[in-house]
């Protein structure tokens, strides 16, 4: 079943560039091949319509909600209740450009076996939410006159009871002291504030959206199951304004210590700017290096903080700087040992853990690692680990009301 679905996805997508080669207009050539393998995506659907994954989709559309976008919140996406809320119905073929249409996307059956690699229901339901609202998003950028009607669509809400404390971040962000960066101004906030949320001590600038997902909602905890605790040693990967390593700090306290590794100077600026604020952290050590599969191939990067990319050619303007392999470190003995391992960057998550396969085999650490950087990510990323660590334990869960910060979180078996 899975060898004939592969197939027919190729012969559509040859069918469709067939078709479409005869149209002279790059831009609308485009457009008319996508067409032509949207209304034949029926075919490669057959073979996958009695899965597991099939029943899940439906199950998502089902439960999801339509909301309006709040988007000038801190750079966040909150919902909105009062306004176009409500539940979608039969919507199995027109949502987001179609569930047929999912299934020339994304590889179902990789899909599928990633899901049966994951340890609880919350776990699956999340990673195809964050699927089905990921390809009904990019569906919407593709027509924007689909926007208006499914903006916030297929993302389950488990934590609508949380999004209270949002605001109260909100009243402690100290709008007169601010520093600029790519995306946009970063505010002067001290945790200390928010007594009843308890975060910590700690001072950055940075935004309320971004301290909510982190210090918060946690997105690098699972639950009471995966998570940095009292004396672990961190990678944090994809470092970013430092307030990861800040949240990791707080994490593992003085017995701990924070890896963390970032290279581009916009973000670095601020990094050191939030270290300075916070001088009785002493256990986080930096390297302005990118993580990869070996310690020396040439990085390129244009950007900064969220909105950045990473390339392995050069472009016009952009600063590159040597990769790192955390073995590498581990074997140079820069690094003792390794707990968990946080990695956020930028699509390089996969090479990554591919320069650090002894140090995963050796130290078992606990994993909480980004896949929305890239559609295949999803599959790749899970099925690699779990041939690297079948001893694993892979659970999912997504932080955002865009398409942002899915993770994947791993631990070792329970005894």
């Amino acid at each position: 079943m899975g060898f004939l679905y592969k197939i027919t996805c190729e012969i559509v997508a040859c069918i469709a560039r067939v078709l479409a080669s005869f149209i002279p207009i790059r831009s609308m050539r485009h457009k008319v091949r996508n067409s032509i393998k949207n209304g034949l995506s029926f075919f490669p659907f057959l073979f996958v319509a009695k899965s597991d994954l099939h029943k899940r989709l439906l199950a998502v559309i089902a439960l999801s909600k339509v909301y309006k976008y709040d988007n000038d919140r801190g750079g966040g996406k909150l919902p909105d209740y009062n306004e176009d809320v409500f539940h979608i119905q039969g919507a199995n073929i027109t949502v987001g450009g179609g569930v047929y249409s999912f299934y020339l996307r994304y590889d179902a059956i990789k899909i599928g076996e990633v899901l049966e690699s994951l340890s609880d229901e919350y776990s699956k339901m999340m990673l195809v939410s964050a699927l089905l609202h990921r390809h009904s998003m990019t569906q919407e950028h593709s027509n924007p006159h689909k926007r208006s009607h499914l903006q916030g669509l297929c993302i389950i809400h488990f934590y609508e009871h949380i999004w209270k404390y949002y605001y109260m971040l909100e009243s402690i962000l100290d709008k007169s002291k601010s520093i600029d960066s790519d995306n946009g101004p970063l505010y002067y906030i001290d945790l200390s504030l928010a007594k009843q949320l308890n975060l910590s001590h700690f001072k950055l600038y940075y935004s309320a959206g971004g301290v909510f997902v982190n210090y918060i909602l946690e997105q690098y905890a699972y639950r009471h199951l995966v998570y940095a605790k009292e004396g672990d040693y961190v990678i944090d990967g994809g470092a970013c304004y430092g307030d990861t390593a800040l949240y990791f700090a707080h994490k593992v306290g003085q017995s701990g210590k924070i890896f963390s590794f970032e290279f581009n100077e916009d973000n670095l600026r601020v990094f050191h700017k939030n270290m300075s604020l916070n001088p009785d952290v002493k256990n986080i050590t930096l390297f302005q290096n990118a993580l990869y599969s070996d310690s020396q191939t040439k990085v390129f990067h244009a950007g900064s903080g969220g909105g950045s990319y990473l390339s392995l050619e050069a472009q016009d303007n952009q600063e590159y700087t040597m990769s790192i392999s955390i073995d590498d470190l581990v074997d140079s003995g820069k690094i003792d040992r390794v707990d968990f391992i946080k990695m956020d960057i930028e699509g390089s998550e996969l090479a990554a853990l591919k320069g650090a396969e002894k140090t995963l085999k050796t130290y078992n650490p606990k994993l909480a690692i980004c896949l929305y950087h890239s559609d295949s990510d999803y599959y790749k990323i899970p099925l690699y680990l779990k041939s690297v660590l079948p001893h694993y334990e892979f659970y999912c869960d997504h932080f955002t009301l865009g398409f942002y910060e899915t993770v994947l979180f791993g631990r070792p078996k329970a005894h």
